[in-house]
């Protein structure tokens, strides 16, 4: 399935916000969406849905793959996780979030200092690259 800009758009409108509202409510028209500049992420239908909910973004710089958090712990996360075959039963979208649910909560924390100690090297190199 390709991703497009409108996909994207329907996915943050029915199932991020939505989640957001019920999870953490307080965080509702509160909080600050990172994503990268792939096509869907940058489409004017997305833009303009932001705009429109009072979603700020922040925009990750151009070949800095060490600030995305998939790149420096998810992907090793779900390596670490118990290997389960995927099957035409479950899909890989279930499977991922079958793992992500049976990881502990300190985890994310230092996922989260950790990412937050990304982005103070990239500003601290005034947005240069950085090679760790």
């Amino acid at each position: 399935m390709t991703i497009t800009g409108e996909y994207y758009r329907d996915i943050l409108k029915n199932r991020l916000l939505p989640a957001v509202a019920e999870k953490r409510p307080e965080l509702v028209g509160n909080f600050i969406l990172h994503q990268d500049s792939t096509p869907p992420h940058k489409a004017q239908i997305v833009t303009e849905f932001l705009v429109e909910q009072g979603i700020e973004t922040l925009q990750h710089p151009p070949y800095s793959p060490d600030l995305a958090p998939s790149d420096f712990w998810l992907f090793d996360t779900l390596k670490l996780s118990p290997r389960k075959t995927v099957s035409f039963e479950i899909s890989l979208g279930s499977a991922v979030y079958q793992s992500l649910k049976h990881v502990c909560k300190d985890s994310y924390k230092k996922c989260y200092e950790k990412w937050v100690g990304c982005w103070q090297l990239c500003l601290d190199k005034e947005g240069d690259y950085v090679e760790k």
